[in-house]
């Protein structure tokens, strides 16, 4: 059995997680996570540990603020992991 749980994002724009159920324990679908940070080396790292992660699939990255936006508004994104201080646009733009 699915069910659909509408969650609030900080901007009040709701997303929507699919979650199935079986004997009493709820099984979350695939997290989408946008990943956002200035620092190369760091960014990739957080990839690269992210997608050892089950459940958790890579929507994409961005170096910068500017990019994030054009990322969230072409894809699906649950979750942006975002450095707030960033050229361009920093972390709190994008919120």
């Amino acid at each position: 059995m699915k069910e659909t749980v509408e969650v609030a994002r900080l901007n009040s724009i709701p997303t929507r997680f699919s979650i199935q159920k079986r004997e009493g324990f709820q099984i979350m679908n695939t997290i989408r996570i946008l990943v956002v940070d200035d620092n190369d080396e760091l960014r990739l790292c957080m990839i690269e540990y992210l997608k050892k992660q089950q459940d958790i699939m890579i929507a994409g990255e961005a170096s910068n603020g500017m990019e994030a936006m054009k990322h969230v508004h072409g894809n699906q994104v649950d979750v942006m992991l975002l450095d707030m201080i960033m050229p361009n646009m920093d972390g709190f733009g994008v919120l």
